[in-house]
């Protein structure tokens, strides 16, 4: 049994938030005011990136602390298999109490259900049933009935906000679909969840509990409180660069993706709104952080919970003129904001720019818990002290080698069924062939092996990665330099795992 004084540990994970959603992270992105208390309570990590760019390898990277190929999650039909070490095994072996609130989109055995002491599940669209797509298996555990607590808010108006998402019409060209609505704030997802995490920290908490606050937010389709959305407006975000059409310099997978989901009408107001409800849902989450952080407060617990905040993997939201996710490496894809702040542990309003990753969520945890590593985990406890030596280069590798059609194929389909099948199979096929990337604050390749173009980045000069310099003499000594520290760590990483 884990001691009584044993810290908490609550990480809130929110699902499709790029780093420069909030203005701790960018010019262009919101300002968060709670995200920015936090982040004075510990560590920021400017670069931190996700293994994934899709959420149920990503998720299953952060609770096994292990890249993709490792774990054969490399899809969202891919969820943990059964008898795959994870941390919710080892905190359950450990004493904790365990809770799930939100998002689970990457547990599907009973088994892993039941290590859960407070289990209660909501999608994007609301209450989840069970499911028979994305891997979870049709005797999946119902979430409609919770384990451990019960909804603290009337089911039926919850499912009355998300009816909108629900009936939400399919996005046109490359803009996603979007609702400003008035239902009170406590029946959207992210309100729900507040109140649920409120009444969770409120109950009894004698045996120390790790909890996975797991927001379904600002995943699309974009649905957000009306007075959310007008803040947002208030603050006029300035779009990003729309930048230029990608051309024969780019791998085809990167061009597909823009042919399928560039927004249509170049930079119209309808793009800024699908962009200003998307900090609106961000707003929305902030809020929440506020509130959390106010509670460990009021019941005393701040001093002994070590708090992570983080996201799953990134969204477009307007860079290369597209919303939503896809496939590729780009930055706003595969940059994540994560802050964590552990009182008497961690330092206070630190920033750190060496890389780290989703997958040293857990390994960082548990040494601040007190529990013993495994050997075999690809992450690492992430670096909280101003003397530590920062390393120079982050790593992510994923299976995405490019999708099974050329752009010859493409520009033939002149009906949209052709494009919906093909973007299906673009988004889908994750693992054919093996990407990978290197990274640090100033420098980007990616890199593919099956043959496709790879791609190289001054993250200094060009952030939103406008111009591929992979082939450009100027740069090839950058190129090849990080192109040995790739090779060096994809040995390492098969004679280790």
């Amino acid at each position: 049994m884990a001691k009584k004084n044993s810290r908490n540990a609550i990480i809130i994970m929110v699902d499709q938030m790029k780093a420069t959603a909030s203005h701790l992270y960018s010019r262009h992105g919101i300002r968060t005011p709670g995200l920015e208390r936090l982040a004075k309570m510990g560590v920021r990590y400017e670069n931190a990136t996700t293994p994934h760019p899709l959420c149920v390898p990503a998720r299953a990277a952060m609770w096994t602390a292990k890249t993709p190929h490792n774990t054969e999650c490399r899809v969202n039909q891919t969820p943990i298999p059964k008898n795959v070490p994870h941390a919710a095994r080892w905190w359950k072996q450990a004493g904790y109490q365990l809770a799930l609130l939100g998002k689970n989109h990457c547990f599907a055995e009973s088994s892993d259900y039941e290590l859960f002491d407070v289990w209660c599940e909501i999608e994007h669209y609301g209450f989840r049933d069970k499911l028979a797509h994305y891997g979870f298996k049709k005797d999946a555990p119902d979430a409609k009935s919770p384990k451990g607590m019960d909804w603290v808010e009337s089911e039926e108006k919850v499912i009355a906000a998300h009816a909108v998402r629900r009936n939400m019409p399919p996005p046109k060209g490359g803009a996603s679909t979007f609702a400003v609505t008035e239902f009170e704030d406590r029946h959207y997802s992210t309100g729900l969840l507040s109140n649920q995490a409120d009444a969770f920290l409120r109950g009894n908490r004698e045996q120390p509990y790790t909890l996975w606050l797991s927001l379904p937010d600002p995943h699309v389709p974009y649905e957000t409180p009306k007075h959310f959305f007008e803040e947002a407006r208030a603050q006029n975000i300035e779009m990003p660069p729309p930048g230029p059409i990608p051309g024969d310099d780019l791998p085809v997978r990167n061009r597909i993706l823009s042919q399928l989901m560039r927004c249509p009408d170049e930079y119209t107001e309808n793009l800024k709104d699908i962009v200003t409800a998307y900090h609106a849902n961000v707003l929305h989450i902030d809020k929440l952080v506020n509130r959390l952080l106010d509670t460990l407060e009021e019941t005393n617990q701040l001093d002994n919970t070590i708090l992570v905040f983080c996201s799953d993997h990134g969204d477009f939201a307007g860079e290369h003129q597209m919303v939503a996710k896809g496939g590729v490496l780009y930055d706003c894809l595969v940059r994540i904001p994560m802050i964590v702040a552990a009182p008497n542990l961690f330092p206070q309003n630190r920033i750190i720019s060496s890389p780290v990753s989703l997958m040293d969520i857990v390994p960082t945890i548990f040494q601040l818990q007190g529990i013993a590593l495994p050997d075999d985990l690809d992450g690492q406890p992430m670096v909280p002290c101003p003397d530590a030596t920062e390393q120079e280069f982050g790593f992510a590798l994923y299976g995405a080698g490019g999708p099974a059609f050329t752009m010859e194929q493409l520009d033939s389909m002149d009906f949209s069924f052709g494009h919906t099948a093909l973007f299906e199979t673009v988004k889908f096929r994750e693992p054919e062939g093996d990407r990978s990337m290197i990274r640090n604050a100033n420098w980007k390749l990616v890199h593919d092996p099956m043959g496709d173009l790879d791609e190289l980045y001054d993250l200094q000069a060009d952030p939103y990665e406008h111009q591929n310099l992979a082939n450009d003499p100027a740069h090839a000594v950058t190129r090849n330099k990080l192109m040995a520290e790739l090779a060096n760590w994809r040995h390492w990483d098969k004679v280790t795992n």
